[in-house]
């Protein structure tokens, strides 16, 4: 696979480009290299929405996380960490690629239009390691309860986001750094800041392999094994205590089960359409194809604290008792 930037490509794209301005025969949507978008309204007014409620839903959720005593435990301190990731996400990553794509900033100088990306490709990949994290936690859990104080303690939860942090912001700054000090455009900078003429072949398709595809594969196949731990222990202790396991008990479990499904799913189905398109390439879809697969892969910023929040009874009954609906004596988590 190469790495190198195919600035000669380029050139030969800005050449023509220009010669067609100068003809007064350029058409922007038509250019075969470098493409405006026209970005239908319907994508604007989703993409403003999702900011919106990703910046609302986790400074709601940090917040929550912060001020309520009885949440400063480690499972939500990483909880937290992920949500702040998600936010800036929210803040930075989606209003800067949008701003690159449409034109909104122009970009005279190609080392920083190339610094540009460093947020976009590190921050989205910031929530999906604390993802991972958070399905490790999980599966201690359930598959080891009598030692989960032991191993999920303050230092797991320092190691833990330190590490959900740094493998993220390092594949996303150090490569693109050494592009800026090693790389300089032979042609006259276009002002079009965009993923397809500055990062080199396969970068993007390498990515996916490095840090989509795993945390995919690993998020799925933990909540599974969880899924199976899960049922095999109910069933043990339905067939042991069938006259004695009440129907609230039962429902209990099932309901436990049931929103690891949930979370497993919807997971998958935000994230795989994107890991399609960036593992092949050359694959011919439509616009409208690719708007749908960025909007599902982010959702995930705004989704995860309202999924946490349902899934977890301890933070329910926190938000409850910040409405005063709800006095609660001793909290029970059964997902989280």
């Amino acid at each position: 696979m190469s790495f190198a930037l195919d600035f000669d490509k380029i050139a030969a794209a800005y050449a023509y480009q220009q010669r067609l301005i100068a003809s007064g025969n350029f058409n922007a949507n038509a250019f075969p290299l470098i493409t405006f978008p026209n970005r239908p309204h319907w994508e604007n007014c989703i993409m403003v929405t999702q900011i919106g409620l990703i910046i609302l839903n986790n400074l709601l959720f940090i917040s929550l996380i912060c001020f309520t005593r009885r949440l400063r435990k480690v499972t939500f301190a990483v909880a937290a960490s992920l949500s702040v990731g998600d936010l800036l996400v929210g803040c930075i990553t989606i209003p800067t690629a949008y701003s690159a794509e449409n034109q909104l900033i122009l970009y005279d100088n190609y080392r920083i239009c190339l610094a540009n990306y460093i947020g976009i490709i590190a921050l989205p990949t910031v929530p999906i390691v604390h993802l991972v994290i958070i399905g490790a936690e999980k599966f201690i859990t359930i598959q080891y309860p009598l030692r989960y104080n032991q191993i999920v303690n303050k230092r797991f939860a320092i190691i833990s986001c330190t590490l959900a942090w740094l493998l993220p912001l390092m594949y996303g700054i150090v490569p693109t750094v050494i592009w800026i000090v090693q790389n300089e455009p032979r042609y006259p900078w276009f002002d079009y800041c965009t993923p397809l003429v500055i990062y080199p072949d396969g970068f993007m398709f390498s990515s996916t392999i490095v840090i989509l595809v795993p945390s995919v594969a690993a998020i799925s196949g933990l909540y599974i094994r969880i899924l199976v731990i899960a049922r095999k222990q109910s069933n043990k202790v339905f067939a042991e205590q069938s006259a004695q396991v009440s129907a609230s008990q039962r429902k209990r479990v099932i309901r436990g089960m049931a929103t690891i499904i949930v979370l497993l799913v919807y997971f998958i189905i935000s994230w795989i359409p994107l890991a399609v398109l960036l593992l092949v390439p050359g694959l011919s879809v439509s616009k409208e194809y690719w708007s749908v697969a960025k909007l599902l892969a982010f959702s995930n910023s705004w989704l995860d604290p309202v999924m946490y929040t349902i899934g977890s009874k301890e933070i329910r009954n926190a938000v409850l008792r910040k409405f005063g609906k709800q006095k609660v004596d001793a909290d029970f988590s059964t997902t989280g």
